[in-house]
C-alpha cells in the first residue's frame, strides 16, 4: 500500500479523509464515524486494487 500511495496523487485525499474521520469522532457522532470509516475503507481498497492491477 505504501509503495502504491507514494506514486500517486491520492495520498492527499486519503489523509484528508483521515482528518475528516477524526473530527467526526471528536464530535462524538458514532453513526457518522462508522459510515465515514466504511466509505474510506471501501474507496481505499478499490484505489489500491486498481493501482496494483494496472502495474502488474
Amino acid at each position: 500500500m505504501g509503495e502504491v500511495l507514494m506514486m500517486d496523487e491520492k495520498p492527499r485525499d486519503i489523509w484528508h479523509q483521515h482528518e475528516e474521520l477524526l473530527q467526526i469522532i471528536i464530535d462524538g457522532d458514532g453513526d457518522a464515524a462508522e459510515a465515514k470509516a466504511r466509505q474510506h475503507i471501501t474507496e481505499a481498497a478499490s484505489f489500491i486494487i486498481s493501482r496494483i492491477s494496472s502495474t502488474g
